[in-house]
């Protein structure tokens, strides 16, 4: 899709999206998780697959990391409830149907 569109910049937001969506896939169920552990598994994941970025010395990811995160939650594509991170319901839907054709 990135080379298809010539658009870079929407990669990291795929990455972090797809981590979320796909576990919730695999358990059938939007997931609960909260939105510091979020962020530090997506900074791990990161840096382990992509070798991009590592976590600054106060063992928090860096900010560019969680702006994006963010934006993503700015965009309804998830949710923060009681500092905790929940998908969007028709998103998962459609991920899910996407997923089991």
């Amino acid at each position: 899709m990135k080379k298809h569109l010539r658009l870079f910049q929407i990669v990291p937001y795929l990455r972090i999206t797809a981590s979320y969506y796909y576990p919730s896939y695999q358990f059938q169920e939007l997931l609960s998780i909260k939105k510091f552990d979020f962020t530090n598994f997506i900074a791990d994941y990161r840096y382990s697959f992509y070798n991009i970025g590592s976590k600054a010395l106060n063992g928090c990811p860096d900010s560019r990391l969680s702006k994006q995160i963010n934006d993503v939650i700015n965009s309804d594509i998830f949710e923060v409830k009681n500092e905790n991170i929940i998908g969007n319901e028709t998103i998962f839907n459609d991920f899910s149907k996407s997923f089991s054709n």
